[in-house]
């Protein structure tokens, strides 16, 4: 299984919560729970990444009300 398909990009990420990218970066900024990015190498240092698996985690966690900051976009 390769390195990627381990991973998600903000632009999946906003895809799957719904948001836009600006509201992705204060969600990122607000909640101290919330994935922090990969560095992978070879990829561009801009595009941010995210394991798959704690951001599928952070996000059950969401939909269930049990993370200790409830983002505001």
């Amino acid at each position: 299984m390769s390195e990627l398909s381990l991973a998600i990009t903000s632009k999946e990420a906003c895809k799957m919560l719904g948001v836009s990218n600006a509201t992705l970066w204060r969600i990122r900024r607000r909640d101290p729970s919330f994935p922090a990015p990969l560095t992978l190498g070879g990829i561009v240092p801009r595009t941010h990444m995210y394991d798959r698996k704690a951001f599928e985690e952070w996000y059950h966690r969401q939909a269930r009300g049990l993370s200790s900051t409830v983002p505001k976009a």
